[in-house]
């Protein structure tokens, strides 16, 4: 076997335990918490909620309930409008940061 064989081999073989070990991570559940939205986009739950109150991060849910005429509601992110909401905003780069 050649060294550019061998080299195809493994680069074959780390793609698939990286597959596994991506398929092996739990994934949070389909509502999420602000927090858990957060923990999922690796970012504080500040910036998650300043996204919302600017109009700019993922779609959101707003639960109402419990008793009538209370102010409170629950916020909620679907994993799914997260999901679609970083794969349209890509981070940058580090690299390619300029300040």
């Amino acid at each position: 076997m050649t060294a550019m064989q061998v080299q195809e081999e493994l680069k074959v073989v780390l793609a698939e335990a990286i597959k596994k070990l991506d398929e092996s991570q739990e994934r949070p559940p389909r509502l999420m918490t602000e927090a858990d939205a957060a923990r999922y986009l690796s970012v504080s739950s500040g910036t998650v909620r300043h996204w919302r109150e600017m109009g700019t991060g993922p779609d959101f849910l707003i639960l109402r309930g419990g008793v009538e005429g209370a102010k409170r509601c629950i916020i909620r992110y679907d994993i799914g409008d997260v999901d679609k909401w970083l794969a349209e905003h890509p981070r940058r780069k580090e690299t390619t940061w300029k300040q």
